[in-house]
């Protein structure tokens, strides 16, 4: 698997909350303002916060602005000048 998986930043960027399990960059990416972060393989987490979204619709737009900004500091050119600014540094 990857360190570092790309679908969630690529699905922040629709402006949309994000629900995801831990691992692949999620606990960097998601903080509760933009989305949530849930337990690998627990259904019964993701069906919680699906609800909440559902009851709480008032939050959505907010919530997918807040993961747009964020999934801006992950664009390939955002990234790539960090990988300069590293290897400059070596």
């Amino acid at each position: 698997t990857e360190g570092f998986g790309l679908e969630i930043p690529e699905a922040m960027s629709y402006g949309r909350p994000v629900i995801a399990s831990v691992g692949a960059g999620a606990s960097e990416l998601i903080d509760g303002d933009n989305g949530f972060i849930v337990p690998i393989r627990n259904a019964k987490y993701i069906a919680e916060h699906i609800d909440w979204l559902k009851t709480n619709r008032e939050w959505i737009p907010k919530m997918g602005e807040n993961a747009r900004r964020k999934a801006r500091n992950y664009t390939w050119g955002r990234i790539r000048k960090r990988y300069v600014q590293l290897f400059s540094s070596l």
